[in-house]
């Protein structure tokens, strides 16, 4: 079985969790002696592996806003046309069984309607809910018609009426054989958002349990959260919560370290300031992207994490990782992040941004290690039972052989 995976970014070009979960999966299936075949964008390189193909263009790090609006228009114009030919070219050499798409977000979601057209069986593994935007996608983000922007108005028209000259379909966009999702979140609100499928399948996300393990020893005030440094993710309210302990019990020990990167200059200057605010500078570390190798060993060196999350998070690959490393799992539970762990036996929730609600469960796991001890071995024998890396291959294999012709 050849399977043709087509995705923007791809490790080791990553952004966010989609990136590890895609790069996790494909070579899980290969790992199950599948022939998988990635179409990627031009950003990604790749380092030697003959089943990369880079070819797609992706506008992730275009800014149209510095562009004339002649130099706006055939930049549109010349990514859908490079892209729709590089799709084509990509199904008619490669011949795959089966397209899955992953993540299409900055490069040409028309790219579905053409994959349909050829009547090869196509999916999607939906991480997120990017496809119900149409800002994700450079044409349909940019064919809109914008109330008082003439134009605008002119230039949707253009664009229409080049659609077809260029090849690209009018047919729905967002029509599939099949969608895997890994939590129940996201087929609702797929499902919601206007996505079609013959099938929908829940499949639970993996996380490789013999790399995010446990280790003994690790401090019971050691906390600790991973992910994009971006407001929704709620890191404030982390810093509100452990500034909240330390004004009521400044003598128990704990330390935070922020482990991800930093999207929002001005946000991470607020996060400065609340922690000045706060006295918090000596307990508080911002380590920055930790390398994918290192990250097992970040967790292992923690005993709380937390995910603190505000917006209606889709999973949360982190808090899996964490429970695979036996940590005590505190969470916001918002969007599907809290199908994760059962509150009180492998995790325990929090009222989502709520700082004095997490600041007294996180008071309370450090003043008694034995309660965070038991919620860790909770949090590993459920990773490990319900969420094996290898297992969730083998989950993939069986569900994409039934689109076999």
């Amino acid at each position: 079985m050849r399977l043709g995976v087509v995705t923007n970014l791809f490790p080791p070009e990553v952004v966010g969790g989609y990136e590890i979960g895609c790069g996790e999966v494909v070579e899980g299936l290969r790992s199950h002696a599948m022939d998988v075949q990635v179409l990627t964008s031009t950003l990604v390189p790749a380092c030697g592996r003959d089943f990369i193909h880079p070819n797609l263009l992706c506008s992730i790090r275009t800014n149209l806003r510095d562009m004339s609006r002649l130099a706006k228009l055939h930049h549109i114009l010349a990514h859908e046309k490079k892209n729709l030919e590089v799709f084509r070219a990509f199904i008619s050499s490669q011949k795959p069984d089966v397209i899955y798409f992953w993540n299409l977000s900055h490069t040409s979601r028309s790219l579905i309607a053409v994959a349909k057209q050829s009547g090869i069986p196509t999916g999607l593994f939906a991480f997120d809910l990017g496809l119900l935007s149409d800002a994700s996608d450079l044409w349909t983000s940019q064919s809109s018609v914008v109330a008082g922007n003439r134009a605008r108005l002119v230039q949707s028209l253009f664009l229409r009426v080049a659609g077809p000259l260029l090849g690209r379909p009018t047919a729905n966009l967002l029509e599939f054989d099949f969608v895997h999702c890994p939590t129940k979140f996201l087929v609702e609100r797929l499902q919601a958002g206007g996505i079609r499928s013959k099938s929908w399948i829940r499949i639970p996300w993996g996380v490789d349990t013999e790399v995010f393990h446990p280790a003994e020893g690790a401090e019971p005030g050691k906390i600790l959260f991973t992910g994009q440094v971006t407001e929704h993710k709620g890191v404030h309210v982390l810093i509100e919560a452990v500034g909240k302990l330390q004004a009521l019990r400044p003598n128990i020990p704990w330390s935070l370290t922020i482990a991800g990167p930093i999207l929002d200059v001005e946000h991470k200057n607020r996060l400065d300031a609340l922690i000045e605010k706060l006295g918090l500078n000596e307990r508080v570390l911002f380590s920055g992207p930790v390398p994918r190798a290192n990250l097992p060993g970040l967790y292992r060196d923690h005993s709380i994490y937390v995910f603190p999350s505000i917006w209606e998070e889709p999973m949360g690959i982190g808090i899996l990782e964490a429970m695979a490393s036996g940590l005590a799992v505190l969470g916001s539970g918002t969007g599907g992040s809290g199908e994760l762990f059962a509150d009180g036996e492998s995790g325990v929730l929090f009222r989502s941004g709520e700082s004095g609600d997490l600041s007294a469960k996180i008071q309370f796991l450090i003043k008694n290690p034995a309660a965070g001890s038991y919620l860790g071995r909770n949090a590993r024998l459920r990773a490990c039972e319900n969420h094996g890396h290898k297992e969730m291959a083998g989950i993939l294999v069986g569900a994409l052989e039934t689109f076999l012709p």
